[in-house]
């Protein structure tokens, strides 16, 4: 978790084109960002608005 405040563009978790499966929480300190995926040319973003509590309890990724 972060020590201070995040940078509003930084994201908690990058994907560049692999797969991924996430469960995590977030402290009072929260990302802007949680996860940014790349898959092929395309980038997709979890904000912190599309999560309810303090994380999702899996997050497994986009697929194409």
């Amino acid at each position: 978790y972060p020590l201070k405040e995040p940078e509003a563009e930084s994201p908690c978790f990058v994907v560049d084109g692999g797969q991924v499966s996430l469960t995590y929480g977030m402290n009072v300190s929260n990302y802007p960002v949680h996860v940014k995926q790349k898959q092929g040319k395309d980038w997709a973003e979890m904000v912190r608005q599309e999560v309810q509590g303090r994380g999702p309890a899996l997050y497994t990724g986009i697929s194409k």
